[in-house]
């Protein structure tokens, strides 16, 4: 069970914290969000329970592999953890062309987004279908309430909230509450590499 991980207790200081941003490629988040909709009846289902799989998918890809699924940011909002570039662009709260992108293969009608368009699962690997698959299985069935509930149970959330608003999580809080705070300076060291990368060659 997720809300069950060692939290170790690392004394940081605030200036050495990093935010999680990896590299997003929105491309690669239609194909995970498309990938959990077509799951669902009518391949529909509500935005903040989505949101709320692919933050548990990230999570255990970091446990795993010490990446992200996504590259987005996570944040600790009022509900408990969501990533933040996709929360944006199902708001339609981004540059017009990347929200152009989103809406070739995802519609928001209300509270639910649905598939529009099939964009294929090219930019994902195995591993990453495989864990998308297990965090469906594991949590795909229960309500907005449950998981809202289960994840405010989780370390990184807990240490990152403040009511009433949207606050990063940072790398270091996630690495102690997955029980690999020792991890930090090869991961993060990964992270500022694959940026590099992405702004080369890149989407």
């Amino acid at each position: 069970m997720f809300a069950s991980q060692l939290f170790l207790q690392v004394d940081y200081s605030e200036k050495d914290k990093l935010s999680m941003s990896f590299h997003f490629s929105p491309m690669k988040a239609i194909q995970c969000v498309c990938w959990l909709l077509d799951k669902f009846p009518n391949k529909r289902h509500n935005y903040t329970c989505v949101l709320k799989l692919l933050y548990l998918a990230d999570r255990e890809s970091m446990i795993l592999a010490r990446t992200p699924i996504t590259g987005d940011i996570p944040c600790a909002l009022d509900k408990g953890p969501l990533l933040s570039h996709i929360y944006d662009l199902v708001k339609g709260d981004v540059d017009e062309e990347t929200q152009a992108l989103w809406s070739r293969y995802v519609e928001t009608d209300g509270y639910d987004i649905r598939v529009v368009l099939d964009p294929g699962i090219g930019d994902l690997s195995e591993d990453e279908v495989e864990i998308l698959d297990r965090i469906f299985q594991e949590h795909g069935q229960k309500s907005l309430g449950q998981l809202i509930n289960e994840t405010h149970l989780l370390p990184e959330w807990v240490e990152s909230y403040r009511e009433g608003t949207s606050t990063k999580i940072h790398l270091q809080t996630l690495l102690r509450a997955i029980g690999h705070a020792q991890d930090y300076e090869e991961v993060s060291q990964q992270k500022i590499e694959d940026a590099h990368f992405a702004k080369m060659f890149g989407d």
